[in-house]
């Protein structure tokens, strides 16, 4: 299902991963395989601009991806989890969501641009003075980031 993401088959790769999904116990799929058809099957659900409806399926996948030990594909899961939530209308869930992954994982290259999120879902959530404390978080813990020019301009 990973080729059929590549060719932008979002339908094939969605049933393929579902199918895989379905059949993952019999087939001795572990916590591995799981995390990475999950991710793949929220991506292309997520790339055909359902955004909402990607939402479980990333949360899905992270739980797979945390008892994998798959770092990566665990804190990309969170993130495209949280845009989910945002996607939804569901600002505060998203905002809390960006942060923890932002504390959970300081040291990845993600960190910085969820501080920003998680400041872009406060707004939205008419929370002014949190969105700022998360713009400030992503200055002062991330201060060489790629994102600090965003975080400042805020």
């Amino acid at each position: 299902f990973g080729r059929e993401l590549d060719q932008n088959d979002y339908g094939s790769a969605i049933s393929a991963a579902k199918d895989f999904i379905a059949h993952a116990k019999q087939l001795g799929a572990g916590d591995a395989e799981r995390c990475e058809a999950l991710y793949l099957q929220g991506s292309a659900i997520f790339k055909q601009r359902k955004r909402a409806a990607a939402q479980p399926v990333f949360d899905l996948a992270t739980k797979h991806c945390a008892k994998a030990g798959d770092q990566t594909l665990e804190v990309k899961s969170r993130y495209q989890a949280a845009r989910g939530a945002y996607a939804a209308g569901k600002h505060e869930d998203a905002a809390a969501r960006f942060e923890q992954l932002a504390v959970d994982h300081a040291d990845h290259s993600y960190a910085d641009d969820s501080w920003i999120k998680a400041g872009e879902s406060w707004e939205s959530a008419g929370e002014p003075a949190k969105a700022r404390a998360a713009y400030e978080s992503a200055l002062t813990k991330h201060p060489g980031g790629d994102m600090a020019d965003e975080a400042r301009r805020r």
